[in-house]
């Protein structure tokens, strides 16, 4: 393969590249729709929600400790200061029960891709693997873990 080759066959080795550049793209957009990449994406959401769940519960943890102090010292506290006290200990906790709604959001879309997409056989194994329950909870979000 010398200049001149290089010179007579320029448009094939084009083409040769672009068609390379296609072929990655197809092998691509075939692997992200396989069932495997489903479930790692399911994952990382519901890590995602975890996280911002556990970020939220701290939050809400730290704000609530500091209302009760504030509450404590209230002769020597400014109302508005202690009402927004309140209005932030309420958010965070509002919040805290939205990162819960969402952690469950994504554990049954995790649950869903495995019933779906995997044999029956391998769905106990995959829920065990997981940390998923078979029936999905539906408890309402509290601070005491249940």
């Amino acid at each position: 393969m010398n200049r001149d080759w290089l010179v007579q066959h320029w448009a094939l080795i084009a083409a040769m590249a672009t068609a390379a550049a296609a072929l990655l793209a197809v092998a691509v957009s075939l692997w992200s729709r396989s069932r495997a990449a489903r479930l790692k994406r399911a994952l990382r959401q519901r890590r995602r929600r975890e996280r911002a769940l556990e970020k939220a519960a701290r939050s809400a943890r730290r704000l609530g400790r500091s209302l009760r102090r504030l509450e404590e010292k209230a002769e020597k506290i400014a109302p508005k200061r202690l009402s927004e006290a309140r209005g932030q200990a309420e958010d965070a906790r509002r919040l805290c029960e939205i990162a819960a709604d969402q952690l469950l959001v994504a554990e049954n879309h995790l649950r869903k891709i495995i019933v779906e997409e995997f044999p029956p056989g391998r769905h106990e194994a995959l829920r065990r693997r997981y940390r998923l329950s078979d029936v999905p909870r539906k408890a309402a979000f509290s601070f005491d873990g249940r």
